[in-house]
C-alpha cells in the first residue's frame, strides 16, 4: 500500500513539474514581448516590410499609368521602427494605438499631384476618383503590410496566458513541495525518499524533453510553409528557441534525477583525525584478556 501510494505521489509531482516547465516556457518565450521584438530585429522584419511595401506600391502604380520611378523607396526603414514596436507593446499591453498613416498619405498625395501638374494633366471627376482611390488604396495598404499578421490575437493569448501564469504557477509551485516533503516523511531513510524524487526528476525530464528533442531532431519546424519569408522566420526562430529551452530543462531535470540516484549509494567514510594507535589497541587487548 505505501509503495503504491508513493508511485501515485511520483507521478503528480513530476506530472506537475511538467506543467510548470511548459506554463513558464510558454509564459517567458513563446508569447513574451521582449522574445517577440527581438525577433523582429533578428528577422530583419522592419526592412523586409518596408521593401515588400515600396515593391506593392509599383505594382499598384502601373495600370494607373504613374511612372513607378514617382515611388522609389518612399517609405524608409526609420520612418517605421517607432510606430511598429509601439504597436507591438500596445498588443501585448492590450491598449489601442493606431499606426500613423498620416505622413504615407500626404507623401503619395504630393507626388500624384506634382506629377498631374508637370505633365499639365486635366483632372476629370473620374480621374480625381482613380487617383483618390490609388491613394486610399495604397495608405490602407501601408498599415496592412507593416502589420503581423493576426498579431491581435498573440496578444490575446500573451495576456490570456499570463493571467493563468500568475494564478496557475504559485498552486503548482506549491503542490510540488508538497509532494516532494511528502515523498521524504514517507521514508525513515532519506536516501529511499531521494529516490523517490529522482524518479519524478526522470519522468518530469522526459516528459518536458521528448517532444522538443523529436521536433529539433527531425527539423519539423522548418518545414512549415508561411509566407512572406520573414514572418516564416520569425515563427521558426521563436519556435525553435522556445523547443530548446524546454529540451534543456528537461535534460537537466534528469540528469538531477540520476544525480539524486547516485548519492543513494554513496557513503562517506569517517575520517580518522590522527594515526592509528596499535600499541595502545594491543594494551587494551591484553588487559581484557586478564581479566
Amino acid at each position: 500500500m505505501k509503495k503504491t501510494i508513493c508511485y501515485i505521489f511520483s507521478f503528480f509531482l513530476a506530472f506537475f513539474t511538467f506543467l510548470l516547465v511548459v506554463l513558464s516556457v510558454v509564459r517567458f518565450s513563446i508569447v513574451s514581448e521582449h522574445v517577440f521584438l527581438k525577433a523582429l530585429d533578428k528577422a530583419n522584419y522592419y526592412e523586409s516590410a518596408v521593401v515588400q511595401y515600396n515593391r506593392v506600391l509599383k505594382q499598384n502604380a502601373r495600370p494607373t499609368n504613374f511612372p513607378v520611378e514617382l515611388f522609389d523607396n518612399i517609405v524608409k526603414t526609420e520612418d517605421v521602427i517607432e510606430d511598429m514596436r509601439n504597436y507591438v507593446i500596445s498588443e501585448f499591453e492590450g491598449t489601442s494605438y493606431e499606426i500613423n498613416t498620416d505622413e504615407i498619405r500626404n507623401k503619395l498625395q504630393q507626388i500624384t499631384s506634382t506629377y498631374v501638374q508637370e505633365q499639365g494633366i486635366r483632372l476629370d471627376d473620374q480621374t480625381n476618383q482613380a487617383i483618390q482611390t490609388f491613394i486610399d488604396a495604397n495608405t490602407k495598404n501601408y498599415e496592412t503590410m507593416l502589420k503581423f499578421p493576426f498579431f491581435n490575437y498573440i496578444g490575446k493569448g500573451f495576456r490570456l496566458i499570463s493571467k493563468i501564469y500568475i494564478f496557475v504557477a504559485p498552486i503548482l509551485i506549491l503542490l510540488c513541495l508538497i509532494l516532494s516533503a511528502v515523498q521524504l516523511r514517507l521514508h525513515r531513510s532519506r536516501r529511499r525518499g531521494r529516490r523517490w524524487l529522482a524518479y519524478s526528476s526522470i519522468g518530469a525530464g522526459l516528459m518536458v524533453s521528448i517532444i522538443p528533442l523529436a521536433l529539433l531532431g527531425t527539423n519539423a519546424i522548418e518545414r512549415i510553409q508561411i509566407e512572406p519569408e520573414y514572418i516564416y522566420e520569425i515563427i521558426v526562430d521563436i519556435m525553435n528557441g522556445s523547443l530548446s529551452i524546454m529540451a534543456v530543462v528537461g535534460i537537466i531535470l534528469i540528469v538531477t534525477g540520476f544525480v539524486l540516484t547516485y548519492w543513494k549509494f554513496q557513503s562517506k567514510p569517517k575520517k580518522r583525525k590522527g594515526p592509528r594507535n596499535y600499541e595502545k589497541s594491543v594494551n587494551t587487548s591484553r588487559m581484557t584478556l586478564e581479566q
